[in-house]
C-alpha cells in the first residue's frame, strides 16, 4: 500500500516539474508592468498590483475614477479593505486594472492565457473586448457563471491598459483566483498544449492504477485497503479533469456550471 501511495506522489511530482517557466518573472508594481522581449521567453504571470475598483465595471477606466486601492493577484477579493475601513463581500462585482509598458517594440503578437476567474469575466485592451466567460453583471439574476480556459490574442507597440471586469455571485473566491499568463501568441498555445497533455496524462494513468486495484479487490486477490486505494485514485484522476485546464469542461463546454462545482468540491473532500 505505501509502495503504491509513493509510486502515485511520483508520479505527480514528476509530471508537474516538467511545466517550464521563468524562474524569477517580473511582477507588477503600483499596477504597472514593464515587458521587455526577454520576459517573453516563457509564459509570464501577471502578478502584482493591479488598480482595483470595487463595485464598478469600466471598460476603459476614467482619469477621475476613484481607485478602492491596489490589490496583489492572483487571488480573491474576498476581505480586501476599502479605504472607508469596510471590507469586500465575496459576492459582488469589481474592475481590475493594469498598465503593459513595452520596454522596446514587440513585433510578434502577445496572447494572454486565463484559467479560473470566480466566476464571470470581461478582459479588455485598450477598451477593445478580447475574452469573455459567463455573464458579467451588477445583480445576481442578469449574471451568468462559468469556466473556460481562453487564449485572448492582441497586439502590443506601446503602453496599454489590461481591464479586467469580474462578477461573482456563486462562489466564496471571487477575483481571479488562478494564474493569468501573458506570453508571445505562439508560446502561450503551446505551454497550452503541454499543461492539457500533462493533465490528459495524469489523468490516464492515475485511471489506470485505479482500475488495476479494482481489478485485484475484485478477483478476491487483495484486502479492502485495495478497494480504498483505488477509490483513492479515482477521486484523483476525477480531481485531474476538473482543475487544471479544465478538461472536463473542454470535453463537455455545455456542462451546468452548479455540476461543475459539485464534481470539483467532491474530488477535493
Amino acid at each position: 500500500m505505501l509502495r503504491n501511495i509513493l509510486i502515485l506522489l511520483l508520479l505527480v511530482g514528476f509530471a508537474t516539474s516538467c511545466i517550464t517557466q521563468e524562474q524569477n518573472p517580473p511582477k507588477a508594481k503600483n499596477g504597472v508592468l514593464s515587458l521587455s522581449a526577454e520576459s517573453m521567453k516563457y509564459p509570464l504571470p501577471l502578478a502584482g498590483e493591479f488598480d482595483f475598483y470595487w463595485n464598478q465595471l469600466y471598460e476603459t477606466v476614467p482619469e477621475n475614477a476613484e481607485s478602492s486601492g491596489l490589490i496583489k493577484l492572483p487571488g480573491v477579493w474576498s476581505g480586501y479593505q476599502l479605504p472607508d475601513g469596510t471590507f469586500t463581500t465575496p459576492f459582488g462585482f469589481a474592475t481590475y486594472r493594469l498598465k503593459l509598458i513595452p520596454k522596446e517594440p514587440i513585433k510578434e503578437k502577445l496572447a494572454i492565457y486565463i484559467t479560473h476567474v470566480g466566476t464571470a469575466y470581461r478582459l479588455y485592451i485598450d477598451g477593445k473586448l478580447i475574452a469573455s466567460n459567463g455573464v458579467v453583471a451588477k445583480t445576481e439574476d442578469q449574471y451568468k457563471p462559468a469556466f473556460k480556459p481562453t487564449v485572448a490574442p492582441f497586439s502590443v507597440d506601446k503602453p496599454v491598459d489590461i481591464v479586467l471586469q469580474v462578477a461573482n455571485f456563486s462562489s466564496q473566491g471571487g477575483g481571479p483566483w488562478s494564474t493569468i499568463s501573458i506570453g508571445k501568441e505562439n508560446i502561450i498555445r503551446d505551454f497550452v498544449m503541454q499543461q492539457t497533455g500533462l493533465d490528459i496524462f495524469l489523468f490516464g494513468a492515475i485511471g489506470i492504477i485505479a482500475l488495476y486495484h479494482f481489478g485485484l479487490y475484485y478477483l478476491g486477490r487483495s484486502d479492502r485497503s485495495t478497494l480504498m486505494f483505488g477509490i483513492v485514485c479515482s477521486i484523483i484522476a476525477i480531481r485531474v479533469l476538473v482543475t487544471g485546464q479544465l478538461f472536463l469542461v473542454q470535453l463537455l463546454p455545455d456542462m451546468p456550471f452548479e455540476f461543475y462545482r459539485r464534481l470539483e468540491y467532491l474530488s477535493f473532500f
